[in-house]
């Protein structure tokens, strides 16, 4: 684990990264446990440390700074998965409070280990889909933040996201080359929610892997018809997915 610490630190620095020993540790841990858990059921397919340290906490992390720029105190991660990039900010960013969805009960129950063991009291995870989560009172327009990564097109991810923030609130996809190209096909669905793309940020990942940070700003109004029932975003989406 000592050893996955140094190289996440040494890797991220030469990123321009600089992460504290005590970040890492906790990274370090996490991805221990990640292993552990590969090893009953599927969380990732990414089992060698170095691309993990590449694609997924480096992904993950790049963005952090514009992330933590906008200073969110509640915070969504959609179809949080093993923890990337939900987990792995909370780390980052231990003033805010993170709500991981996952609607996978097994991978919820290993981001509860996971959170426990990283020392982490700003985390809740818990085996929901974005669409259950937005109909609860407390919870509907009341995310100053939502994350998207590796879930869905960049249209469906809109629809999911906006009944959740707060008006002005910021939702961010982490998108490959073609991220641009969703946001194209999403203008529908950013128009049905007044929403307005705020910045694409271009980063990369060792050794030379593209990819995008969209930042999305949700609209005053969020239509009183939101959200649909669970998996209309996917079967009929407000926008072309091809």
């Amino acid at each position: 684990m000592e050893d996955f610490a140094q190289a996440l630190e040494q890797t991220a620095l030469e990123q321009g990264l600089d992460l504290s020993p005590e970040l890492c540790g906790k990274l370090a841990c996490h991805w221990r446990l990640l292993q552990q858990a590969n090893e009953k059921f599927n969380i990732t397919a990414i089992r060698q440390a170095e691309d993990g340290i590449n694609k997924h906490y480096l992904d993950s992390l790049l963005p952090a700074a514009k992330i933590a720029a906008c200073q969110p105190r509640l915070a969504a991660d959609i179809g949080s998965g093993g923890g990337f990039p939900g987990l792995v900010l909370a780390a980052f960013m231990p003033e805010c409070e993170f709500v991981l969805l996952e609607a996978n009960a097994k991978k919820t129950a290993f981001l509860q280990q996971a959170a426990q063991a990283m020392e982490l009291p700003n985390v809740r995870a818990l085996p929901l889909r974005a669409e259950t989560a937005a109909k609860k009172e407390d919870w509907y327009r009341r995310f100053d933040l939502v994350l998207g990564r590796a879930v869905a097109h960049a249209g469906i991810l809109v629809e999911y996201a906006m009944p959740l923030l707060k008006p002005g609130g910021s939702l961010f996809l982490y998108k490959g080359p073609r991220g641009e190209e969703e946001l194209r096909q999403a203008a529908p669905a950013l128009a049905e929610f007044s929403a307005e793309i705020r910045e694409i940020w271009p980063y990369s990942l060792p050794p030379e892997e593209k990819r995008l940070l969209c930042h999305i700003v949700a609209g005053e109004v969020c239509p009183a018809k939101y959200t649909r029932r669970e998996g209309m975003a996917e079967k009929r989406p407000l926008c072309p997915t091809d």
